[in-house]
């Protein structure tokens, strides 16, 4: 089941009450963000849409709109009306802290895709917080391994891996807005 942030959650109620195709411009100026970010967020919202068996149909040079009964529409808006607000949402130093705690604890590697996923940001972003995790893990003899079709995970001994973790819950960091 996929989850809706608050802004794809805004996003979907938009679709679901227009009366015509909104572009992505438009829904960008309703819920202050860039064009851009609509389009990202509405690869969620879309799949969410699917998962209830109903489309989001995008038209070119006229916008998106949602394909369904208005027996569906209404279906949809009150289930998302009973969906919790609840957001959380974590700055950088928070982001990178709570990777790097993921990365220490699991025993299996990590896709990047589910690190995407659970901080809600992007491929790029994600990678930019491992370059960055990477050097801090050096410090305590750990390696950040990245192979495709395998996953992410640090190398080193346990002692290293306990060490980090240490230094990780005392906030000794290189990393902003402690989480721990």
């Amino acid at each position: 089941m996929t989850t809706l942030t608050l802004q794809q959650k805004k996003l979907l109620h938009l679709l679901l009450t227009a009366n015509e195709p909104l572009p992505a411009s438009e829904m960008a100026h309703q819920i202050n963000l860039s064009p851009r970010q609509v389009t990202y967020r509405l690869k969620s919202v879309k799949a969410w849409l699917t998962e209830h068996d109903v489309r989001l149909k995008s038209i070119p040079g006229v916008g998106m709109t949602v394909i369904c009964s208005s027996v569906q529409r209404e279906t949809l808006l009150d289930e998302l009306s009973h969906q919790s607000d609840f957001e959380v949402v974590l700055t950088a130093g928070q982001r990178q802290q709570l990777f790097t705690l993921v990365l220490l604890t699991y025993s299996e590697p990590l896709i990047l895709n589910w690190l995407q996923y659970t901080a809600a940001v992007s491929r790029t972003t994600v990678l930019k917080d491992l370059d960055l995790l990477e050097g801090w893990a050096a410090n305590f003899g750990l390696e950040l391994i990245r192979k495709p079709n395998y996953g992410i995970e640090f190398s080193g001994t346990e002692l290293a891996r306990r060490q980090a973790l240490a230094a990780l819950a005392w906030g000794d960091t290189p990393f902003e807005d402690h989480l721990l």
